[in-house]
């Protein structure tokens, strides 16, 4: 055996510098580590989150502390300092909103207290120095060796929480949730049966919504749809202001008072949202029918776990960053070294996430299947942040707190920054979905495409203050079809719990019932907790 350099190795050195390496590694004290994936466990079963959402931030957190601390052993040339150091730097990276979640978070409260009374022990270590360190209770060796015997509580502690909040029996189910596509495929009949695609504009207001409250003519847009054979339903709007509330009830087909798995929640018996409506959405009726009629269903990934639809046969996902990452970064101050070192990574992030909603549209519609498929492309935006310029130009979003907010108020902004960023990211969207339909189009003539938003523009919402709030702004949407063989299947007034009741029924020759018009919005508080709001549409 040799070295790069030519020379030659006995194997049996090679073999002792092994036996070295692996004695150090068990002999190096890895609580940081445990610490660091225990935390981010943590926060895992706090959120509610698919397991999946938090496995690549679990798994980074391990390897960089591990890597911190090896660094810091081979500087200081004392692993139980350098664990005690990385130790110090993960209880301030943590910080002050560490405490917060202290005081907000069950979860979290306890497995910190845990951990939390050892600071000052190690602190102590760290700071104070004897001549002969034995004789001290605060040396980095002692203290290190009592910190060492924590990992197995921590662990103890999160499978502790897991099963007295049911998170790890939720995670478990997760794992299972996705069905044998091909059996169900395999055992139905589907000949003739159409492309079903569904491009869902995220926060997309309606052409009077736009004309009327940023003075912005979406008309070119919608002729465009038009003459790729989508009809347009000019009075559309969504029975619910928020995506988490809109995509449960269209994908049950009914409002969300008739979902019995969401009666909980309704009732208030149930305080705390998640995993409980993202399980509902993700175990629905139209999966269930499509499969049964011999559909692969596909979804594409939103940066949002509680709008995810991860129980599709296939699931787009790029790999951006998700909402349980940036939560996780800004609870710590992870954001504010992002914010210094890289302040474009996280608009970046999001760029790419909304382009990658379009490559899937590409990529899906040139693949050649022997079955019909169902494709439910979510593109979120233009709800804000706003990382586009109406050239499509890169915009960089600050990396506030409300990331995702796309009020006026949570973003801190007035209404005419808020025109600005809004159109501008619209008017580049716009332009790629009239590609992105063309694409559908040109492949399949006889696809059914609907292009359509949860829910409008929200800038003027005010849950606080209702009547400050603006909601036909909010719940008026754009909604167009192309539905061959059945032209002008949808009403003016559509609103999208009635999408698949008259889909179906049209192309499945099925009698399901539809549901009366009627929109909400939640109060200030839970956001279950609904109040109907008159429509102006209703009856035109």
């Amino acid at each position: 055996m040799t070295r790069p350099g030519g020379r030659f190795v006995p194997r049996a050195g090679v073999t002792a510098w092994l036996a070295r390496s692996l004695g150090t590694l068990r002999a190096t004290p890895w609580y940081p580590t445990a610490f660091a994936s225990g935390l981010v466990l943590a926060f895992h079963m706090a959120s509610g989150v698919h397991l999946f959402a938090s496995l690549r931030a679990l798994v980074l957190a391990a390897l960089a502390v591990a890597l911190l601390q090896l660094t810091a052993t081979a500087v200081l040339r004392d692993r139980h300092r350098a664990a005690l150091l990385i130790t110090v730097v993960l209880v301030v990276t943590f910080g002050w909103q560490a405490l917060v979640l202290v005081a907000l978070v069950p979860q979290v409260r306890w497995y910190l207290l845990l951990f939390l009374p050892s600071a000052a022990l190690l602190a102590a270590a760290l700071l104070r120095r004897r001549r002969d360190p034995a004789s001290s209770l605060f040396d980095a060796t002692r203290a290190s060796l009592l910190l060492g015997r924590l990992p197995p509580a921590l662990i103890a502690a999160v499978l502790f929480f897991g099963l007295t909040t049911g998170a790890l029996a939720q995670d478990v189910r997760d794992l299972g949730l996705v069905p044998d596509g091909a059996v169900a495929r395999a055992q139905a009949s589907a000949d003739g049966a159409p492309d079903i695609w569904l491009i869902l504009l995220d926060g997309h207001a309606r052409h009077d919504t736009l004309e009327r409250l940023f003075a912005y003519d979406d008309g070119p847009f919608l002729e465009a749809l038009a003459a790729r054979g989508l009809d347009v339903s000019p009075r559309s709007r969504s029975n619910y202001t928020l995506t988490e509330l809109t995509l449960p009830s269209l994908f049950h087909l009914v409002p969300l008072d008739r979902i019995e798995a969401l009666a909980p929640l309704l009732s208030g018996r149930e305080a705390r949202v998640q995993p409980t409506l993202r399980s509902t959405l993700n175990r629905n009726p139209v999966f269930d029918l499509l499969r049964g009629r011999g559909y692969e269903i596909v979804t594409s990934a939103p940066p949002y776990e509680d709008v995810t639809l991860r129980s599709a046969d296939r699931y787009l996902d790029d790999g951006q960053v998700n909402e349980f990452e940036l939560h996780l970064m800004r609870s710590t101050l992870l954001l504010d070294l992002v914010d210094r070192l890289a302040p474009d990574l996280l608009s970046e992030q999001h760029r790419q996430r909304l382009l990658s909603a379009y490559r899937h549209v590409e990529l899906e519609s040139a693949r050649s299947v022997p079955f019909p498929r169902f494709e439910f492309i979510h593109v979120v935006g233009p709800h804000m942040p706003a990382v586009f310029d109406a050239d499509g130009s890169p915009v960089r979003a600050p990396n506030t707190f409300n990331w995702y907010s796309d009020t006026i108020v949570d973003r801190d902004i007035d209404a005419a920054e808020f025109a600005r960023q809004y159109i501008g990211q619209l008017r580049y969207l716009d332009e790629l979905t009239v590609a992105a339909v063309e694409r559908i189009v040109s492949a399949d003539p006889q696809a059914v495409v609907i292009v359509f938003s949860d829910h409008g523009s929200r800038s003027r919402l005010d849950v606080g203050h209702p009547e400050r709030s603006d909601f036909d702004e909010a719940l008026a949407t754009l909604f167009a079809a192309r539905t061959p063989g059945h032209e002008d299947l949808f009403p003016d007034t559509i609103t999208l719990v009635n999408l698949f009741p008259i889909l179906f029924n049209a192309y499945f020759g099925l009698d399901l019932p539809t549901s009366p018009d009627r929109t909400y919005t939640p109060a200030d508080g839970p956001i279950f907790e609904l109040h109907e709001v008159p429509s102006p549409d209703a009856g035109t």
